[in-house]
């Protein structure tokens, strides 16, 4: 079954059996973005936003309080996961309480909190590239979908990480490194040696497994 729901932010749905939505922003375009989910909450994050700035970004807590610090763009940041960098911000949030915050330039930008957050972003500018966000990790699932000179990039938390790839058809590994304020293209980009094109129909061969020897 489907249902509507006139959410306001900070709200919290659960359910006793599993379930997923979307939302979407009334008016203009409406570009629907998958819920964030509990399971997809982590104390850290790291993304390259891109693509006619401002970028707006939430950042909620779940049932604890929060201390959120973001840094960026292009933060330096210690094996520890520390940044000697002063934040962009720095706050605490309430339990379910959250952060609107923008970023003005591209880049890429740093999430740390004391306590699992949940955080979405979207390109305010253009009213596009909405997506919930990924914990750092060593292991993602994703497709080379892009539009025309669309880039599919790989960001990493630390310097000369290596980055595989493989296809859906089992192609690959191919190989290239990622570091901080370098993020690896899967199209060939910035003189990547990785190049997978473009997919705008989402084929499954466009599909990939992506794995790294660090975070990304």
């Amino acid at each position: 079954d489907t249902y509507e729901y006139d959410a306001s932010q900070g709200d919290v749905i659960t359910s006793d059996k599993g379930h997923s939505g979307v939302y979407s922003i009334t008016g203009g375009s409406e570009r629907p973005v998958e819920f964030a989910t509990a399971a997809g909450a982590s104390r850290q994050f790291f993304w390259f936003a891109f693509r006619s700035s401002p970028h707006r970004h939430i950042v909620q807590s779940l049932a604890l309080e929060s201390r959120v610090r973001v840094y960026g763009p292009n933060p330096n940041v210690n094996p520890d996961g520390t940044s000697p960098d002063t934040p962009i911000q720095d706050v605490t949030l309430a339990p379910f309480g959250f952060l609107d915050f923008t970023t003005p330039t591209n880049g890429e930008y740093y999430i740390l909190a004391s306590q699992p957050v949940v955080t979405t972003t979207t390109n305010q500018s253009l009213n596009q590239d909405q997506r919930v966000l990924l914990p750092l990790t060593n292991e993602i699932f994703g497709h080379t979908a892009g539009v025309g000179s669309g880039d599919t990039r790989i960001s990493a938390l630390f310097a000369n990480t290596t980055v595989q790839v493989w296809q859906s058809d089992g192609s690959g590994p191919f190989t290239g490194t990622a570091s901080p304020g370098a993020p690896l293209s899967l199209q060939g980009n910035d003189s990547s040696p990785i190049n997978l094109g473009n997919d705008d129909s989402y084929n499954q061969n466009g599909w990939l497994i992506i794995k790294a020897d660090g975070p990304i």
